[in-house]
């Protein structure tokens, strides 16, 4: 089933009517009920306000996987969560606007960033495994695989309200450091030299 089929069956649209066309990242709103971009758009007196079935939550993920977005296990979950007290026609223009969160993000990371803060409850993804920021290092660093252990195996020791300024400030440790090292060849080792001194007090207090 396509996005297009998902939003005729489940919005009750005409058999003609198409998803909303995509908004351009700088348009983009945030709609009253707290979710992104088209939610809201075509509510009418005949909408159906209560929560829709909940055998039909998994044809709509179903169909965004079949779209080609990886939501991640974490974030998979939280959007079934916020799908169960929806309407159907809610439920399906929340499937719109993560598709098209999707199309206008440069990365998987920042999609799966960005759907988060505009879910019911807001915040980024909750409880973030180490592996899931370990790989959000590596979207934006050229760290290797002992880099990736080593960075996993620390991350696992603090509590999850710790492991994204970790990851924040490890990755920005690299990047500043190997911007300001002047030889190409010794930028990576720069990098990794710096962004490994910001785990020390990991490494000291155990993530106390």
């Amino acid at each position: 089933m396509s996005l297009d089929d998902v939003y005729r069956t489940f919005a009750g649209t005409p058999k003609d009517a198409t998803c909303p066309t995509h908004v351009p990242p700088p348009t983009r709103v945030v709609e009253p009920l707290g979710h992104m971009g088209h939610v809201g758009h075509h509510k009418d007196e005949r909408q159906q306000e209560e929560a829709g079935p909940l055998h039909e939550i998994a044809p709509l993920l179903a169909a965004l996987v079949e779209a080609g977005h990886d939501l991640g296990i974490d974030l998979e979950a939280r959007i079934r969560r916020s799908m169960v007290n929806l309407s159907r026609q809610e439920r399906a223009e929340l499937a719109a606007a993560i598709d098209d969160a999707f199309e206008a993000s440069v990365s998987i990371e920042q999609a799966r960033l960005s759907i988060s803060r505009h879910l019911p409850g807001g915040g980024d993804l909750g409880p973030a495994s180490a592996e899931w920021w370990v790989s959000w290092v590596a979207s934006r660093c050229p760290i290797n695989a002992d880099d990736r252990r080593y960075l996993g195996d620390l991350l696992r020791l603090l509590p999850d309200r710790r492991r994204a300024t970790a990851a924040c400030w490890y990755s920005r440790a690299w990047l500043q450091a190997a911007d300001a090292e002047p030889l190409p060849h010794r930028r990576e080792n720069a990098g990794r030299q710096a962004a490994n001194t910001t785990l020390r007090p990991v490494r000291r207090g155990g993530g106390q």
